[in-house]
């Protein structure tokens, strides 16, 4: 078969394979998501420029539905065979941003690449990879408890992305693909004793984060009276 007709045959047995149920509920989101950036925005700008941040988030959108689009149209096994190049490269461009001269520093944050006009962070491409080395991981453990012969491929896979996020630092994706990898392991059959344990460990490691750092606590604590700081910790809650 010719690559033309295996193109067309895939082309053609494409809407057979959409999950129409997460079709629809990830539409579903994205809609209101536009009604919230809208409603969160109206009035916030000058006359005639209110509608800007609207459509820069349904610009967004369109850009995330064709590459979707184009990813799913990829067949599972070779996403498969990539996760195990693909995460080694998203820990490498982690590991770059730390390199001095190299990343762009943000409010004491490293975690962009400046690309001309753009910015890159490599963060939100490593929470991807992340899922799909996981669930690799998991499918090879088939048959066997995922923490027993594999449980050092798990764990380094989240501590090898977990280092140069807390050196730029990122808590929050850290927090993240920490959350992720849990809950992949827990519906592959992890044992509750290993996932209580590691959550146990990550809430320790939190409040340790918290603690030193004054500006974290005042962050956690701000939601008792966020128009205290409105402009400070308080911001995000005032705006909301």
């Amino acid at each position: 078969m010719s690559t033309g007709d295996s193109l067309v045959r895939t082309l053609a047995d494409y809407p057979a394979r959409l999950d129409k149920v997460l079709v629809v509920s990830v539409l579903s989101l994205l809609g209101f998501s536009a009604v919230m950036v809208f409603s969160a925005t109206l009035g916030t700008h000058g006359s005639g420029s209110s509608a800007v941040p609207l459509f820069k988030h349904l610009f967004s959108i369109c850009v995330g539905l064709a590459v979707a689009l184009l990813v799913s149209m990829v067949d599972i096994a070779v996403w498969q065979k990539l996760s195990r190049v693909l995460l080694p490269m998203g820990i490498l461009l982690l590991v770059l941003l730390l390199v001095p001269g190299v990343g762009r520093e943000v409010n004491g944050s490293t975690r962009w690449f400046p690309l001309g006009p753009l910015q890159f962070q490599p963060s939100e491409v490593v929470k991807v990879f992340v899922v799909l080395y996981l669930a690799d991981h998991c499918v090879r453990q088939s048959g066997r408890p995922v923490c027993s012969g594999g449980r050092w491929s798990s764990r380094c896979c989240f501590f090898r992305c977990s280092n140069p996020l807390l050196l730029q630092p990122d808590y929050g994706c850290t927090a993240v693909i920490l959350i992720t990898v849990l809950g992949m392991l827990f519906l592959a059959g992890t044992r509750l004793l290993y996932i209580s344990s590691a959550v146990l460990t990550g809430l320790l490691a939190l409040g340790v984060l918290i603690l030193v750092s004054p500006y974290r606590l005042q962050r956690v604590i701000s939601f008792l009276d966020p128009f205290a700081d409105p402009y400070g910790s308080g911001y995000q809650l005032v705006q909301a």
